[in-house]
């Protein structure tokens, strides 16, 4: 599947919270819609991690749970939704929404401070000799009211610490 680029502004979605519960990624986002009477509702959103170059869908998120404005999403970091990890990249994460005829997605945007954001790198061992890390950063474009879009950067390091 490929997520395509659509606005929709009528939602908006900020990472507020974020930590790392042993290899899963948890995060709190608050939901604003705008106009309820256009027919979205947050408990209608879908949350998917797409490359943020090609659209590409890369994986879901196992639980989301959804109370009012606020979703409660988790990642397991080792499990993109087809028993393997994500592959080096970077990614964003989208909530979207179907109204019935078409398709919609709002990427999240980050309302996280810059010392949150820092603490939010992980690296994992993988395969014996190599290292997987996952960093939450922006995506160089912004967003529709100055937060960076809220994205997943993705490395995977050899046993002599080299980059690939």
């Amino acid at each position: 599947m490929i997520i395509k680029k659509n606005a929709y502004d009528n939602i908006t979605c900020h990472v507020t919270g974020a930590y790392w519960e042993r290899i899963r990624l948890r995060l709190t986002v608050r939901i604003d819609i705008k106009d309820p009477e256009c027919g979205a509702f947050a408990d209608a959103l879908q949350f998917y991690i797409a490359d943020q170059s090609s659209g590409k869908c890369a994986g879901v998120f196992e639980t989301a749970e959804i109370e009012g404005n606020e979703a409660r999403l988790c990642f397991l970091a080792t499990d993109n939704g087809d028993n393997r990890c994500l592959d080096p990249g970077e990614y964003m994460i989208a909530a979207c929404i179907n109204n019935g005829k078409d398709s919609f997605y709002t990427p999240l945007l980050n309302s996280l401070d810059q010392g949150e954001q820092k603490g939010l790198m992980k690296t994992f061992p993988f395969q014996k000799v190599k290292w997987y890390r996952i960093e939450c950063t922006d995506a160089s474009d912004t967003g529709r009211e100055g937060n960076g879009i809220f994205c997943l950067r993705i490395s995977r390091f050899d046993g002599k610490n080299t980059l690939r």
